[in-house]
């Protein structure tokens, strides 16, 4: 199979029937030929799947069928290879696991940045930039003069933002991701603790990579995925995995 699509996509909403809406969509991804994994939980949808262009699209087609999904934002990238080899939809008590199971998440996240703004907003002088996922990710690639919490998973966020003693409620605070997924619960986290001026890139890397191309080099190295294509460079193409660089702290 060749000329494959790579599709990430995330939603935090409330979902009524989770068991009901796996049953169909496990039964839709089974008749496309999709093979990749999605989570589902009360806190909302996270899924990265691959298939064929035309049957990624008809799957798109049919999530704008089901009310709490309309309208998703999917990052696309490709490959010639499927990078998973099954397809799997997952009950979790969370979409991305911060181990927090009360906090709420749907309608009460930061402040959504396009990609084209994020270079001027990163650049500004008075914004704390936080790099949210784990050290092995950083070490890869990263925005430059972002903050890296030295995570061993996205459990540990919660305690390290709690021992950051000199970050300012009232300063702008503006976090980064993979897809986007960790960052925006991570504003969630933030608002949750007082903080009034949070921001995240909306799509994360990926979609900042695919809409802006990376024009002032703001973005360095490669970024580290969860699939057998293991890490994609600039243009979103498999590249060789980039040593850990333990000077990137």
């Amino acid at each position: 199979m060749l000329g494959i699509d790579v599709a990430a996509f995330y939603r935090f909403v409330v979902i009524a029937d989770r068991e009901g809406l796996r049953d169909k969509l496990l039964a839709r991804c089974v008749e496309l030929e999709m093979l990749g994994t999605m989570l589902l939980s009360h806190e909302g949808i996270n899924a990265t799947i691959a298939g064929v262009p035309s049957a990624i699209a008809a799957l798109h087609d049919f999530f704008d069928t089901i009310p709490e999904l309309t309208a998703m934002t999917w990052k696309i990238s490709h490959c010639d290879v499927p990078p998973f080899k099954r397809m799997l939809i997952k009950r979790k008590k969370e979409i991305v696991t911060m181990g927090i199971s009360d906090l709420p998440v749907a309608g009460h996240t930061g402040t959504y940045v396009p990609p084209a703004e994020w270079d001027a907003l990163i650049a500004r002088a008075d914004v704390v930039l936080i790099d949210t996922r784990n050290v092995r990710e950083v070490g890869e690639g990263t925005f430059v003069g972002a903050l890296n919490p030295q995570l061993d998973n996205f459990r540990q966020f919660p305690a390290w933002i709690a021992q950051q003693q000199a970050l300012n409620p009232e300063q702008p605070v503006a976090m980064f991701c993979t897809g986007g997924i960790r960052c925006e619960k991570a504003t969630a986290l933030l608002r949750q603790r007082g903080f009034r001026h949070v921001y995240h890139l909306d799509g994360g890397i990926l979609g900042y990579l695919e809409q802006t191309k990376n024009p002032n080099k703001a973005w360095q190295g490669t970024c580290y995925v969860f699939d057998s294509r293991g890490s994609l460079n600039e243009d979103l193409q498999p590249a060789q995995r980039t040593v850990y660089d333990p000077r990137r702290a």
